[in-house]
């Protein structure tokens, strides 16, 4: 955690058991130079990674234990409060991942959508809502929901959030 953005510090590191005891003795950095990442989730041999003011893409594709690739997906998230990032990917029963665009929110572009569409996207505000995008296609939605940060489904796909303020809340649709 760094209010000093320019320090990229952030990183995401693989843990490993090499010796299958059950504990973690491998550490390697997987992806660094990162502002403030505030949620990863893994997908099709790489992992999404959300660091304001986007969402990544990074994939290891030379076997080398590091990612060489870092698409920006999703960029737009609001920078101007540390303790309001974007965060808690998390997949839905639509088979789609979602994620909290937190309180400042932002005015949000999916460049994987457009890349894939070939069609330009108006940036959408998301200031006190969720998000969710398809990890195919890139195609965003707003979704319901707007806490601060902390986002779960239980095992009937019912939607949790917290916040500072409000330890829990449920998300009706």
């Amino acid at each position: 955690y760094s209010e000093t953005r320019d320090e990229q510090i952030g990183s995401v590191a693989m843990l490993e058991d090499t010796d299958g005891d059950g504990r973690f003795d491998k550490r390697s950095v997987y992806v660094d130079k990162l502002f403030w990442p505030t949620a990863v989730m893994c997908y099709d041999g790489g992992v999404f990674v959300v660091s304001a003011p986007d969402v990544f893409y990074c994939r290891d594709t030379d076997g080398d234990g590091r990612a060489d690739t870092r698409e920006v997906v999703l960029t737009g998230f609001d920078m101007s409060n540390p303790n309001a990032t974007p965060n808690s990917l998390r997949w839905g029963l639509d088979s789609r991942i979602h994620g909290m665009a937190s309180t400042a929110g932002g005015s949000l572009r999916s460049l994987r959508w457009e890349k894939h569409s070939g069609e330009e996207m108006k940036p959408i505000q998301a200031r006190g809502r969720d998000f969710s995008f398809d990890p195919r296609t890139g195609e965003l939605r707003l979704e319901s929901g707007g806490s601060q940060f902390g986002m779960t489904y239980d095992e009937w796909g019912r939607k949790f959030e917290s916040s500072n303020s409000v330890p829990i809340e449920m998300v009706m649709y």
